[in-house]
């Protein structure tokens, strides 16, 4: 699933499983103390896996209600590149590479149309432009940056491709 401390990854996948819960409710059914529990949410709250909201009470203090953050959720396996795969190797085969290229173009044509509704103006500094696309583009999951090369040339560097399996 993850490479992080074995305790850390039961915490994490109980989480997933189960859903919200206190730092308490995590000790008890892990079999581990609420103190030590909550060292290990604190290093995981640091490494932006998880995250807390506070829960009024009838009695005493709020409780601290500890859930998975979107980083987090996404290290856990999904279907969907396999889904993807299969859907896009089922349109070759019934409809021909014509259609599949077609559908491909379509899906390009859509995403150019939203990037351009959402870049600064094209009379806006190129600069101002490539670096609105950068986080365009790591909402997208690209982990894109740039670099102004000494050239003065723009360098785009996109660190990964969430779409690699269908691409």
């Amino acid at each position: 699933m993850m490479d992080l401390e074995g305790t850390r990854e039961k915490i994490l996948l109980d989480l997933k499983t189960r859903g919200p819960r206190t730092a308490a409710a995590l000790a008890e059914r892990l079999g581990l103390t609420a103190m030590g529990v909550r060292q290990h949410l604190k290093k995981l709250d640091e490494q932006g896996l998880v995250t807390f909201e506070n829960e009024r009470r009838p009695k005493g203090r709020p409780a601290q209600i500890w859930r998975l953050t979107e980083k987090a959720a996404s290290r856990f396996p999904e279907g969907y590149a396999d889904l993807a795969m299969e859907i896009l190797e089922g349109v070759r085969q019934r409809f021909g590479v014509e259609a599949l290229d077609e559908l491909v173009l379509a899906r390009t044509e859509k995403q150019v149309a939203r990037y351009r509704s959402q870049l600064p103006p094209d009379d806006a500094p190129l600069m101002r432009r490539v670096k609105a696309l950068v986080q365009l583009r790591t909402r997208e999951g690209y982990m894109a940056e740039c670099r102004k090369n000494q050239d003065g040339t723009i360098t785009l560097i996109e660190n990964n491709c969430p779409i690699c399996v269908a691409a």
